[in-house]
């Protein structure tokens, strides 16, 4: 498994999707994971399969420190839970989009 930020992947190019499968030749066994911030977030499976899921933004946008840290929480949470990969990655948006709409981590659960 591995993780991508936004940000990371700019660096490589404007397109999550493009950005996965240019890793993917480097890690053909590995499963991939960006997070694209307001847009969700993508994954790559091992056997190509692409998986998107648009964000869950709050009402109102409070603190977004740390929302990209809550996602990667929510993929290794569901995934240690036996859960699919699509499932995780819209685990995942969910908790990082609650996340957004408070300030801290308290009660974070979803």
């Amino acid at each position: 498994m591995l993780l991508f930020s936004k940000v990371f992947a700019k660096t490589y190019n404007n397109d999550a999707v493009l950005f996965l499968q240019t890793i993917q030749q480097q890690a053909p066994h590995a499963r991939l994971v960006c997070a694209w911030g307001a847009d969700g977030g993508y994954a790559l499976e091992t056997d190509d399969t692409l998986c998107y899921n648009p964000a869950y933004p709050p009402h109102q946008i409070i603190d977004t420190l740390g929302a990209g840290d809550t996602f990667n929480a929510g993929i290794i949470d569901s995934l240690c839970c036996k859960k699919n990969l699509t499932t995780a990655l819209n685990h995942a948006c969910q908790l990082a989009g609650k996340k957004c709409g408070q300030v801290g981590f308290k009660n974070l659960i979803y």
